[in-house]
């Protein structure tokens, strides 16, 4: 009944014109998305639920992004531009179905996008969210508590889960190297740096951010071109703390993205960027009522 009325609800505000008016209000101000992962229609659902988009619905919310919205890169965010509103599409952990899937959607629509990787995890990995979802065991409790008592670490995580009965479903993985290599090579396609190993930067010690913030920004720049990296660092789990921010300005870093948030202000600060998360299980109403600032007005 309540998932019923959330989508009358969704419905009759998209057809009432509110989302339109409210669009209108935010002409000039930018908007980034977080994505995670997307996948085929047909695929088994596995791992983190809220992580793995349909390529179906990512289809639509791209559309309605270049039809309502001037679709920039990240490193764009700053250039000035009135009339409609401008969205950044940004996609975290650099899955390999986000790869292989959203890619070609992107550039079927010539729509800039920057994937965040971790290079510890590059190369068919996965990550200890989608391995506890598979067993079983993803709840707010051990959520919590991976990111609290053992800092986001997923080795640390992990070897609790390798305790638990396993089960057949297959874990959503990263993508391989030379695949993200590929698609940086594409026009208005970037990499940005997701950490070394996808840690609680709240959690870990001081001593651990030259590796985990400047390490990565290394690998990056050793890694891909000028035109095909991105200068920004999205924090896992959007959890940071200033000492971090500080560490990742100090790097060399344009900005810090957040994982949840509306439209930017024009005087924020760029280590703590707004992003809104785009969730798997939202309607392709819920999501223009969302990137209209709706919600946020």
């Amino acid at each position: 009944m309540r998932l019923l009325l959330k989508k009358v609800v969704e419905t009759t505000t998209c057809a009432s014109g509110w989302v339109d008016r409210s669009r209108q209000k935010f002409a000039g101000r930018t908007i980034i998305l977080a994505y995670h992962n997307v996948i085929p229609d047909d695929a088994p659902s596995t791992g983190d639920s809220s992580l793995h988009l349909p390529v179906r619905d990512f289809q639509r919310q791209l559309d309605h992004l270049r039809d309502c919205f001037e679709v920039v890169g990240l490193n764009e965010i700053d250039q000035h531009s009135p009339g409609r509103p401008r969205a950044v599409i940004t996609f975290d952990d650099a899955y390999a179905g986000a790869v292989k899937h959203a890619v070609p959607e992107l550039v079927r629509r010539d729509l800039p996008a920057t994937f965040f990787a971790v290079p510890g995890f590059v190369g068919g990995k996965s990550f200890w969210w989608d391995r506890l979802a598979c067993s079983g065991l993803l709840n707010d409790v051990t959520r919590t508590r991976a990111l609290v008592e053992f800092c986001g670490k997923d080795g640390e995580v992990k070897a609790q889960v390798e305790q638990s009965p396993q089960t057949q479903q297959p874990v959503p993985t990263t993508a391989e190297l030379e695949e993200l290599k590929t698609a940086a090579a594409l026009d208005g396609i970037t990499v940005g740096s997701h950490t070394w190993s996808h840690p609680n930067l709240e959690r870990i010690p001081t001593a651990e951010f030259e590796s985990e913030i400047g390490g990565a920004r290394e690998w990056l720049f050793s890694t891909f071109s000028e035109s095909e990296r991105c200068d920004w660092i999205s924090y896992p789990y959007g959890l940071v703390r200033p000492e971090a921010q500080s560490a990742a300005r100090e790097a060399g870093h344009r900005g810090g993205l957040m994982v949840a948030g509306g439209y930017l202000e024009p005087s924020g600060d760029r280590f703590s960027t707004n992003r809104f998360n785009v969730p798997a299980g939202i309607s392709l109403e819920g999501f223009k009522m969302r990137v209209a600032g709706l919600m946020q007005a």
